[in-house]
């Protein structure tokens, strides 16, 4: 996650990991974990489940999570992303 600029607190990762599954090797989905994440952590757009493209950088920096243009593009390869560009 740091690789991402995404700092986490041990604290924040257990909470997170609360709201996913594991798989059999005991990995969990990096997709599971992000939408785990947005449940663990307050802003408005993400509780719905759902985040404008357009806005995804602003509501991760009001998050306290920073990204590069290259790693918002990198995270958004495992997202999918409608139409409308709503993911």
């Amino acid at each position: 996650m740091r690789n991402m600029g995404i700092h986490l607190t041990p604290e924040e990762i257990q909470k997170a990991l609360k709201h996913v599954i594991y798989e059999e090797d005991g990995k969990v989905n990096l997709k599971d974990f992000m939408m785990g994440l947005t449940k663990t952590r307050r802003f408005s757009q993400a509780e719905k489940d759902r985040v404008d493209v357009r806005n995804l950088d602003s509501i991760l920096d009001n998050m306290g999570i920073y990204l590069t243009n290259e790693e918002l593009q990198e995270a958004l390869k495992n997202v999918t992303v409608d139409a409308t560009q709503v993911m």
